[in-house]
């Protein structure tokens, strides 16, 4: 759960490794069955997106004026964006993970959301893919899931333009299982969970979630 509601829940590099811990922890834990990935209910929005404000950390050869040539380009090869590692964990994480999006959610606030198997977001939310309004690129793998989600068409305008939009309007997309009232998005995303979590096999959901996962990157049956 997101909660640092004085600062509409941005994330910081301590919050982004402390949820990467987390999902590498519940992945192995055998009394987990599922995981909600949500918001303090107490805050005003789901994620303002990356703390810029100081609280996000860089770090690397290629901050270094005296680093060499190779060592940058080195660095660059190397580099993943912290958003892009908690990403990776939530996909490779062997428990249906659900995104309850309980409040307006931009740039970085997003993109981790997109790696969920499922997202339930709150009617009244707005969404940004704000980054060409920050000078920056997409983060978090978003590039990757985003057209795999809803298209290239529908992925470029939301990028390219960096604009809010309400959560309504990707109605039918694929952006979204479920748009709901606020009140009712964490509860949803429970009964979610206790279905697969009272009905299924865990081996099979594993299973299954892997085998339709690969599909998106294949050329053919």
């Amino acid at each position: 759960m997101l909660s640092r509601p004085e600062k509409m829940n941005a994330i910081t590099t301590a919050m982004n490794t402390e949820a990467i811990f987390l999902f590498e922890q519940v992945d192995r834990d055998p009394s987990v069955s599922a995981v909600i990935y949500t918001a303090d209910p107490a805050s005003k929005v789901f994620c303002a997106g990356a703390d810029l404000d100081g609280g996000w950390a860089t770090s690397g050869a290629g901050n270094k004026p005296s680093a060499s040539v190779q060592a940058v380009k080195s660095a660059v090869a190397a580099h993943r964006d912290g958003g892009g590692v908690l990403s990776v964990a939530i996909s490779r994480c062997r428990k249906p993970v659900i995104a309850a999006i309980n409040g307006t959610a931009v740039g970085g606030g997003v993109t981790p959301t997109l790696a969920c198997d499922m997202r339930v977001v709150s009617a009244d939310a707005k969404i940004g893919f704000v980054f060409a309004r920050r000078g920056i690129v997409p983060e978090g793998c978003s590039s990757y899931y985003l057209t795999r989600l809803v298209g290239i068409g529908q992925a470029n305008e939301w990028v390219m333009t960096g604009r809010l939009f309400k959560a309504t309007e990707a109605a039918g997309t694929g952006l979204f299982n479920y748009i709901l009232p606020r009140s009712e998005v964490v509860g949803k995303a429970h009964a979610l969970a206790r279905e697969i979590v009272d009905n299924c096999s865990p081996s099979s959901v594993t299973l299954s979630k892997f085998m339709l996962a690969k599909q998106l990157d294949v050329s053919s049956p």
